[in-house]
C-alpha cells in the first residue's frame, strides 16, 4: 500500500511538471506565431522609427524673460550675428542730438517793410509833384512810417528823400538789390555768437528737400548787408549826400535780420538724420560666453538668445537634418533586425508541440 501511495505520487509530480512545460511551450508557441504579436511589434518599432526621426532635427526653444536668472554659464553653439536695438537706439539718439536747427527766410516781414519803403518814396514823391509840401504834410508821413516801423525817422530826414532826383529808378533799384541781399540769408550781428555754428537753410517752409548745410559765417549780417546795399544802390543811382542818413535808416529797417528759426523743419530733418542710421549689428563666434552663471538676462541678452537660436534653426538645413534621420532610423532598423533574427533563431530552436501534447493540455 505504501509503495502505490510512493507511485502515485511521483506520477502526479511528473504529469504537473510536465503541464507546466507544455504550457510554456504554447505561450512561446504563441508568441511565434500569433499575427497579433507581429503587428504589435511592427507597429511599434515604426511608431518608435517615426518619432526619433521628427524629433531629431529640432532645436530646443528657450523662453526666457527680462529679469530671469541664468542657472549656468551658456556658451555660443555657433556663430551669429544679431541687430543690438539698445545700441542702435542709442545711435539714432546721439545722431538727432548732432544734428543742426533749420533756419529759414522771413519773407512775409521782408515783403512787408519794402512795401512800406515803397509807399514811403512814393508819397514823398507823389508830394513834390502837388507843389504843395509843408511841414504838417510831412509831419504826417513821418507819423505814419514811424507808427509801423522799428526804425524812425525825422521830419528832415524825409523831407531830404525829396532831393532824390528819380526815385522811380531808385525804388526799382531798392527792390531788386534788396531782394538780392534778403533771399541770401540776412542774420542779425548777435544772432551767433560762434560764426563756425552749424545750421541748415531753407529758403521756404515747403523747400525741405533742397535743404543746404551751412554756417553761420556764410552768411551776412545785418550790418554788413546795410553797407553792401548802400554802396551798391549809390552806385545803381547816385543818391545826394543830404539823402543817405534816411536811406540808411529805411535799409536798416528793411535789413533786419530775416533768418529765423524753424522748429517744424528742425524737427523734420532730425527725424530724418534719425532713421538714416543703420542698424548696429553685433558678431558673435562660436563658443563665446553668451551670458555667465548668476547673470541677469536683460533686453540684450534675450534678443542675443532669440537670434542665436534662429541662426541654428536656420543651419540645420534639409540636408543635415535628413542625414541625422536616416541615421537615426537606421540605428532603429539595425535594433529591429536584431531583434527579430533572435526571435527567428529562438522559434527554429524550440520544438513543435505535438497534437498529443495539445490534447493533453
Amino acid at each position: 500500500m505504501l509503495g502505490y501511495n510512493l507511485l502515485f505520487m511521483f506520477w502526479k509530480k511528473d504529469k504537473q511538471k510536465m503541464r507546466r512545460t507544455l504550457e510554456d511551450r504554447w505561450l512561446r508557441a504563441f508568441f511565434h506565431h500569433s499575427a497579433v504579436v507581429r503587428w504589435f511589434i511592427a507597429i511599434g518599432s515604426l511608431a518608435g522609427l517615426i518619432t526619433l526621426a521628427l524629433s531629431s532635427g529640432r532645436v530646443e526653444s528657450l523662453d526666457l524673460t527680462v529679469g530671469q536668472i541664468s542657472r549656468g554659464t551658456i556658451v555660443a553653439r555657433i556663430g551669429f550675428s544679431y541687430q543690438d536695438e539698445n545700441a542702435s537706439t542709442l545711435e539714432r539718439t546721439r545722431k538727432a542730438s548732432l544734428t543742426p536747427n533749420v533756419y529759414r527766410l522771413a519773407p512775409e516781414a521782408f515783403q512787408r517793410d519794402l512795401g512800406r519803403a515803397q509807399h514811403l518814396i512814393e508819397r514823398v514823391a507823389a508830394l513834390r509833384q502837388s507843389g504843395k509840401s509843408n511841414d504838417v504834410k510831412f509831419q504826417k508821413i513821418v507819423d505814419i512810417w514811424n507808427e509801423g516801423g522799428e526804425v524812425s525817422l525825422s521830419a528832415a530826414e524825409i523831407q531830404s528823400l525829396v532831393a532824390i532826383p528819380d526815385k522811380k529808378v531808385f525804388t526799382d533799384a531798392l527792390v531788386r538789390l534788396s531782394r538780392k541781399f534778403a533771399e541770401k540769408g540776412i542774420v542779425g550781428d548777435d544772432q551767433f555768437s560762434n560764426p563756425e555754428t552749424a545750421l541748415g537753410f531753407a529758403s521756404h517752409p515747403n523747400d525741405f528737400s533742397q535743404l543746404k548745410m551751412m554756417r553761420a559765417s556764410q552768411f551776412s549780417t545785418a550790418q554788413q548787408a546795410r553797407r553792401q546795399l548802400i554802396e551798391e544802390l549809390n552806385a545803381a543811382v547816385p543818391l545826394p549826400k543830404t539823402s543817405i542818413k534816411a536811406v540808411e535808416k529805411i535799409i536798416a529797417g528793411l535789413l533786419s535780420n530775416n533768418l529765423q528759426l524753424d522748429l517744424g523743419l528742425s524737427a523734420r530733418f532730425q527725424e530724418q538724420e534719425r532713421e538714416s542710421v543703420k542698424p548696429v549689428y553685433r558678431t558673435i563666434n562660436k563658443g563665446s560666453v553668451l551670458i555667465e552663471q548668476g547673470e541677469r538676462f536683460t533686453e540684450d541678452k534675450v534678443a542675443m538668445f532669440k537670434a542665436h537660436q534662429a541662426e541654428m534653426e536656420r543651419n540645420f538645413s534639409s540636408e543635415n537634418r535628413w542625414r541625422q534621420r536616416a541615421g537615426t532610423a537606421a540605428m532603429v532598423a539595425l535594433i529591429v533586425g536584431v531583434a527579430i533574427l533572435t526571435l527567428i533563431f529562438r522559434r527554429n530552436l524550440e520544438p513543435n508541440v505535438s497534437n498529443r501534447e495539445y490534447g493533453l493540455l
